[in-house]
């Protein structure tokens, strides 16, 4: 079903907040990327990400306005599938902090992309308004088609 949320790559995706906005990624490492959020991070989006499956979503909240990026370490690169491929990403993490970064924090990871999660209200939000024209609120709260 195309609506369906991608499923995991087995990559390693952290969430970093405190790291100054920045346009371009970068490659760090082979199978180690710096990407900038292309959206900002909302409550709304965790909250989203909650409601299918996201333990400790709210516990994120005060982070929200300084999470800016993510480091995507990939398992292709790791020579043990987890803990290396994880473990790298907490590695480019201190490197970043021993950078002059001393503000940064890895506050989270997944194994999704955050850029799927960071501007997902503002993605989605057109739809539920749509669906609340031709349906209703009531059918657009309790069976959205997205």
């Amino acid at each position: 079903m195309a609506d369906e949320p991608p499923i995991a790559d087995g990559n390693w995706y952290i969430l970093l907040a405190g790291l100054p906005r920045f346009e371009t990624s970068a490659v760090l490492a082979p199978g180690l990327g710096l990407r900038p959020l292309e959206t900002p991070l909302t409550v709304f989006d965790l909250a989203a990400a909650g409601a299918v499956g996201f333990k400790g979503w709210a516990a994120l909240e005060q982070f929200t306005p300084a999470c800016t990026a993510e480091i995507e370490s990939a398992k292709d690169a790791s020579i043990t599938a987890g803990y290396d491929t994880l473990n790298r990403a907490w590695l480019a993490t201190a490197l970043l902090v021993l950078r002059g970064f001393t503000k940064l924090w890895g506050v989270a990871c997944s194994g999704h992309s955050w850029n799927l999660i960071a501007g997902h209200q503002l993605r989605h939000s057109e739809h539920f308004r749509n669906q609340v024209k031709q349906e209703g609120i009531e059918k657009a709260v309790f069976q959205p088609e997205r």
